[in-house]
């Protein structure tokens, strides 16, 4: 029996290693299967091992799958466990559980589906038309919803915590911030389209029939939505001030993340007894208000913006 390289996104099968590197490879990413129930960090894990020498008789005993994600959950265990003290900045009563089980008492939304943007009003709808930081902003709009604050960043490490639900589980699981934010770069693109549609959705059934063309601006932001989004994937100091920006308007939700976390515990399982602020406060009076920063943002032209 030859071995077979599969793609565990998509499902595709080759006999040949170099036809599932030019399927990794290509521009054109492939969507997921309908039957592919693994998170990101397992497609590129299992990805990635296919290729590994000793993992070869595992995929002739069509054991390969099985196995690795076996492996790749006690790792995860480690790297979830080291990523939550940090976080609870070594406080007592850690859970020693690979992921921390909670009871959603508000219908957290999971990391890995879009936000809910449907609290966000016309007036701030039209604002991020017009402006030069789209998806910094719309950002820091979704997380002003409770439900979207889904993400907690460990100040001491390369890694934060983000939920997911998994086979009806509820579960926050380690994430590197790489991936943090180059998946929330993602979903901002795609939810920025899907508020263009709103607009003009909204929009009068007479405007719509008395409209020669559409209005110019609208098309300068679908441009630039999408231009701003390339940009990111393609130019490495582009990538890396995002990822800043990115983070820095996590950590100033983390006060709000941290204690939905805390308080959203599973029938008498309490992950996290005592959570510390972890030097919040200090934080808190070192940063600008809300509105100090977006004034800054106008008055600073030279001032980085996505």
């Amino acid at each position: 029996m030859s071995v077979k390289y599969k793609c565990h996104l998509c499902f595709f099968i080759t006999s040949r290693k170099c036809n599932i590197n030019y399927h990794f490879n290509r521009k054109k990413k492939c969507s997921r299967n309908p039957n592919c129930h693994y998170t990101p960090e397992e497609i590129e894990y299992l990805d990635k091992k296919q290729f590994e020498h000793n993992y070869k008789h595992l995929i002739k005993e069509s054991k390969f799958e099985e196995e690795v994600i076996k492996e790749f959950n006690q790792k995860n265990l480690i790297s979830t466990q080291n990523t939550i003290n940090n976080i609870t900045n070594n406080t007592n009563n850690i859970t020693n559980n690979t992921i921390i089980n909670i009871n959603i008492k508000n219908d957290l939304i999971p990391f890995d589906r879009e936000w809910d943007i449907s609290s966000i009003d016309d007036k701030d709808k039209f604002y991020l038309m017009f402006s030069k930081y789209m998806y910094t902003k719309l950002l820091e709009l979704i997380l002003q919803k409770d439900i979207n604050s889904n993400v907690v960043i460990d100040n001491n490490s390369n890694k934060g915590l983000a939920f997911y639900k998994i086979n009806e589980e509820n579960v926050y699981e380690s994430i590197e911030i790489e991936t943090l934010v180059s998946e929330s770069m993602l979903k901002l693109h795609n939810q920025l389209i899907e508020m263009y549609k709103m607009v003009m959705n909204d929009l009068d059934e007479d405007i719509k029939r008395n409209m020669i063309k559409e209005p110019e601006f609208l098309k300068e932001f679908l441009r630039n939505v999408d231009k701003k989004y390339q940009d990111f994937k393609k130019k490495t100091t582009i990538k890396k001030k995002v990822k800043d920006l990115i983070i820095e308007i996590y950590k100033r939700n983390q006060k709000k993340a941290l204690e939905i976390m805390k308080d959203n515990k599973s029938h008498g399982f309490n992950p996290i007894q005592e959570i510390q602020e972890y030097e919040m406060k200090e934080e808190i009076e070192d940063n600008p208000s809300d509105e100090e920063i977006d004034e800054d943002y106008f008055n600073d032209e030279h001032k980085f913006m996505y």
